[in-house]
């Protein structure tokens, strides 16, 4: 979850995990408004960044995803 908040030193944007630790923080900016497009921009290239591809462990015999069930190593691709 991404929150905008007033820091010390200026407007700043920070990216939570589900556990509620912090994984990242933007630079401090003067205005609001330009904390949020930092964070917009941060999210748009997070969205681009890393496809993921199936594995094999990934596949059953009848070639269906199974859910629920993750593999112990993650393939990905840049986009």
């Amino acid at each position: 979850m991404f929150e905008v908040y007033k820091a010390r030193d200026g407007w700043r944007w920070r990216l939570k995990a589900v556990n509620g630790r912090i994984v990242a923080v933007g630079e401090a900016y003067t205005r609001e408004r330009d904390a949020i497009r930092s964070l917009n921009a941060v999210r748009a290239a997070a969205k681009e960044a890393v496809k993921p591809v199936l594995t094999a462990e990934m596949l059953v015999a009848g070639g269906e995803y199974l859910l629920g069930q993750y593999p112990k190593t993650m393939v990905s691709e840049r986009a």
